[in-house]
């Protein structure tokens, strides 16, 4: 049975492995970037697409079963204002895409950050207060996952995932 996959952030680190791993299986998989992509695959429908504005894009479909999105800023040296535009203000347009594409199943990729260090073992119970983050990467994916709580529609599966230290052959941060 095949799915209908959209994936923000596609060409980069993390979406080029989960495109690629997607890929191995007969889906059709809405791959998006910001730049101009290069397809290498008949099943991925490569779009351009900066999450900062509403997609204008219309896909071939009107039920998606996965959205997978990883699309963000990590640059946590940035001005607040210009990661919260990215990693927060811009989930107005991925949430407007999520329901009018009837999302099954919303994966949110998110950060460790969120967490600002308090230990090495975190249990799932751990409740992050908003006033202990501190730098302003760990405050936009947590404003964006308290907006995705709020705002997507509850018949959306939604999954969070808050992988620690995740970075590519470009990464000089870490």
């Amino acid at each position: 049975n095949t799915m209908k996959i959209i994936i923000t952030w596609a060409t980069w680190f993390i979406g080029r492995y989960v495109l690629s791993h997607f890929n191995n299986w007969e889906h059709t998989i809405y791959a998006f970037w910001r730049n101009k992509l290069e397809c290498s695959s008949p099943d991925i429908v490569y779009n351009l697409w900066d999450i900062r504005f509403p997609l204008e894009v219309i896909l071939s479909t009107e039920n998606i079963d996965v959205f997978i999105h990883i699309a963000g800023d990590t640059n946590y040296t940035k001005k607040q204002s210009d990661i919260l535009e990215t990693n927060v203000h811009s989930m107005r347009n991925i949430l407007d895409v999520a329901n009018r594409y009837k999302i099954n199943h919303f994966i949110y990729i998110s950060s460790s950050s969120v967490y600002q260090w308090i230990s090495w073992y975190i249990r799932e119970d751990y409740l992050i207060q908003r006033e202990n983050l501190t730098n302003s990467y760990a405050l936009s994916k947590y404003l964006a996952e308290q907006k995705l709580f709020k705002e997507l529609d509850p018949k959306i599966k939604l999954s969070i995932l808050r992988p620690r230290a995740v970075y590519g052959e470009w990464d000089r941060l870490l």
